[in-house]
């Protein structure tokens, strides 16, 4: 079956997910872009303030829209993931030869912010060697 939603009649979401996850059909999907030149070259990472030690605002979200999705896609909500089988938690990795930014994306069905905090927590743990203090998800 394909990852995808449902809305039945009852307004309830029926979730369709593989019963296993494969190369072919991961459960992030993960793209690593490697520009090779500096963010303050390139058109949309080059809007990205410095970082500063006072609060500020960032830039406008649709200004970063690049750095997200791949190019010439744009989401269109739950229909995104009826005709796809695109998992629902995303990671790209744009690497520039003097910093790299991490894209984490998902659909809001999928968890919430403090679900989100998890899967954070999770990866750090990955990345610091202590893998095995990650909790196992529920079946």
């Amino acid at each position: 079956s394909k990852f995808h939603f449902d809305q039945p009649s009852t307004g309830k979401i029926e979730w369709h997910i593989p019963r296993e996850f494969t190369p072919s059909r991961p459960a992030i999907h993960f793209t690593h872009v490697d520009h090779c030149i500096p963010a303050s070259q390139h058109p949309v990472a080059s809007k990205i303030p410095e970082p500063s030690i006072r609060p500020s605002v960032v830039s406008d979200p649709d200004l970063l829209e690049d750095l997200v999705w791949e190019p010439g896609r744009r989401p269109n909500g739950i229909k995104d993931y009826l005709n796809t089988d695109l998992p629902v938690l995303g990671l790209k990795v744009h690497s520039f030869t003097d910093r790299t930014i991490v894209v984490l994306k998902w659909q809001h069905v999928a968890f919430d912010a403090l679900g989100m905090q998890h899967v954070v927590n999770g990866w750090m743990k990955v990345l610091w060697g202590r893998e095995d203090e990650v909790p196992t998800p529920c079946g």
